[in-house]
């Protein structure tokens, strides 16, 4: 909803319950929209956020980032144009993940000396 208030397109994935899933399924659905092209961004909630980023890497033009602090958005966005966020709704109060989301939609990739660097990560997906 909070996407959306600020005037983004979402699709949303699932899952709408409290009952366990396979997060495989839903991070892959997501990293799927990314690596197409589909979806500039992808955001990904599960436990802890390590697992569903471990998923979505390996979805070529995906580099996605686990992320508990801010700081470690900021870094992901500016440095390695990060394009999936992945968080845990176990170690994240919901204040601190809407602050996280809003730091990913906003920060911007600064280039530079940084492109080289995610160059090298999406040359990754090619020697697959």
């Amino acid at each position: 909803a909070r996407l959306q208030q600020q005037g983004f397109r979402v699709h949303d994935v699932g899952c709408w319950s409290e009952e366990a899933v396979d997060y495989p399924d839903y991070a892959h659905q997501v990293a799927q929209f990314v690596g197409r092209g589909e979806a500039s961004r992808g955001v990904m909630i599960d436990a802890i956020g390590v697992a569903s980023a471990m998923v979505a890497n390996r979805v070529p033009g995906v580099r996605a980032a686990a992320c508990q602090i801010k700081d470690a958005v900021v870094s992901a966005r500016r440095h390695n144009d990060a394009n999936f966020l992945s968080i845990g709704a176990k170690v994240l109060q919901q204040d601190a993940a809407l602050e996280m989301l809003d730091l990913f939609i906003r920060e911007p990739f600064d280039g530079g000396r940084h492109l080289t660097r995610v160059d090298k990560i999406n040359r990754l997906d090619r020697d697959l």
